[in-house]
């Protein structure tokens, strides 16, 4: 049984195992929604970066569903930011030196971003 999925994980085509020794299915990408995924993600800014003690989330046209931040080996760390005039603080302190991963999701869109804890 073989599925292709899209990156909500909705079924977008399935095919029975019985489809024989190669399967061909022609399909279009959707190069708005890439160009607006690659929009979104670029209106973002991080900063101060590097940073010591906090940092600043701007440009996002929504508060976040989630955010999550990692460690270089994967560890997620619980944060809790702060709102004001629609952008986000976090407090760093106490947080190791090194270099860390943002994700955002918002409207449904993941957006990564790096910061370096000093």
């Amino acid at each position: 049984y073989v599925a292709l999925r899209s990156h909500t994980g909705q079924t977008l085509q399935s095919f029975n195992p019985d489809f024989g020794k190669s399967i061909i299915y022609h399909f279009n990408t959707d190069a708005l929604l890439y160009n607006q995924l690659r929009q979104n993600t670029s209106n973002v800014q991080v900063y101060p970066n590097p940073t010591k003690g906090s940092f600043m989330i701007k440009g996002l046209k929504t508060l976040p569903e989630s955010i999550s931040l990692f460690d270089q080996s994967g560890r997620e760390y619980l944060i809790e930011p702060q709102v004001a005039d629609g952008d986000l603080r976090i407090d760093t302190q106490g947080y190791a030196p090194g270099i860390y991963i943002i994700r955002l999701e918002s409207e449904g869109i993941p957006i990564f971003k790096k910061v370096v804890i000093q």
